[in-house]
């Protein structure tokens, strides 16, 4: 097996940080002109990738490195995030797998949480087109079906979280819908729908939380795939 699929994440990002120092310490003492810490770090994530779906996995913390070089953290962004953040929530959001029955299981963890604390809301986990969970919990509205129809929309086309595109778009000042050719009638970038990832195939499904200001469905979201990954 790939010597860089046995490393975990956070320790691929730590062999890159202290590479990274050696490199410039490297050139330091050479007199060359010192390498940025963007190029080293993408230069080594890089050397790490090799054939396989754990690649999907290692582009994500490829991107993450991405942001956090060219991401503004002064500015005022929905939720104050950084796209940085957001996407390191989707590395540490990965599924061992996903089947129908990892569905059904999430989707009930996360309709005790909403029934325990009284929220109004609406989950739907989907694989494709196929919603294989739903529950409108109390106080949930017809409404909300058109909210994470739309939010799907958005994670099958990106792969990332809507919170994540909202916040990239802000961050570099664009239009999302003109620069991806869609229509906000059919793609809501609002927090509330989150990519599901495995370990060995990559990109899978969403979940999907409506029925909270847009801030809260993510982070729900969030926190469901947390707990459900540390029991």
């Amino acid at each position: 097996m790939d010597v860089f699929f046995l490393l975990s994440l956070p320790g691929l990002v730590v062999v890159i940080i202290i590479a990274g120092v050696v490199q410039l310490a490297r050139a330091k003492k050479s007199g060359k002109k010192r390498p940025g810490a963007a190029s080293i770090g993408l230069n080594l994530l890089d050397t790490a990738l090799r054939p396989g779906t754990e690649n999907k996995i290692i582009e994500l913390e490829k991107q993450r490195v991405i942001a956090d070089q060219t991401g503004n953290s002064k500015m005022s962004t929905t939720g104050n995030f950084s796209s940085s953040e957001l996407l390191e929530q989707e590395i540490n959001s990965v599924l061992p797998n996903l089947d129908l029955q990892v569905v059904q299981d999430i989707g009930a963890l996360a309709t005790k949480i909403g029934l325990e604390r009284n929220l109004g809301i609406e989950i739907s986990i989907r694989l494709g087109d196929w919603e294989v969970f739903k529950a409108a919990l109390p106080g949930s509205k017809q409404e909300s079906d058109g909210w994470i129809n739309r939010k799907a929309n958005v994670v099958n086309l990106t792969k990332h979280s809507t919170m994540y595109e909202r916040v990239k778009s802000e961050e570099e000042g664009i239009d999302w819908h003109k620069k991806h050719g869609v229509d906000d009638a059919t793609h809501a970038i609002h927090g509330g729908g989150f990519p599901l990832y495995t370990k060995s195939e990559g990109f899978k499904g969403v979940l999907l939380i409506s029925g909270l200001p847009q801030v809260e469905d993510h982070k729900l979201a969030v926190e469901i795939l947390q707990i459900f990954l540390n029991r």
